[in-house]
């Protein structure tokens, strides 16, 4: 396979990469598919006032949706 494999995320995998601070590279790296709905769970997380919420906003700067 030559160029990025493509990969599907959800909102916990989200979540999840950006807990572990690795989002940006998997966003860089891969050709990453999601669904509306998905973008619209990560508005919704970034509106908690927790470290879900701060993450929830990062995923969302950093996606660019």
């Amino acid at each position: 396979m030559t160029g990025p494999g493509t990969i599907v995320i959800d909102t916990s995998a989200f979540i999840s990469l950006a807990t572990a601070d690795s989002v940006e590279m998997v966003l860089e790296e891969y050709d990453v598919q999601t669904t509306e709905t998905i973008l619209e769970e990560l508005v919704e997380t970034a509106e908690y006032d927790d470290v879900h919420g701060t993450f929830g906003t990062v995923c969302r700067n950093l996606s660019g949706w």
